[in-house]
């Protein structure tokens, strides 16, 4: 299980604009989502959950406090550690 330093994630993007802004254009961001859209894929794909796990990372310690990032790294925890990343995740 990985362990990820929250404080790095709470910290404030910047003094200026402290949830940061719209980051969907980020290619970090685009990169997070082009993963998590191979889940259910009817081609076969297989979600890289350390990809969504690094991407959504990236999104909330440098440019945004996204929910739907969050909700992503959580989902990447679950999926790489269970139940106690999961747990790692809501905390």
């Amino acid at each position: 299980m990985s362990n990820i330093d929250i404080d790095r994630l709470l910290n404030p993007i910047s003094d200026e604009s402290p949830v940061g802004n719209d980051a969907r254009y980020e290619f970090c961001y685009e990169m997070m989502e082009a993963e998590v859209k191979k889940f259910g894929s009817l081609f076969g794909e297989t979600v890289d959950w350390n990809v969504v796990k690094t991407n959504a990372m990236e999104v909330l310690e440098h440019h945004s406090k996204d929910l739907k990032a969050l909700c992503y790294l959580v989902r990447a925890l679950a999926e790489e550690s269970g139940l106690k990343g999961f747990d790692q995740g809501l905390k």
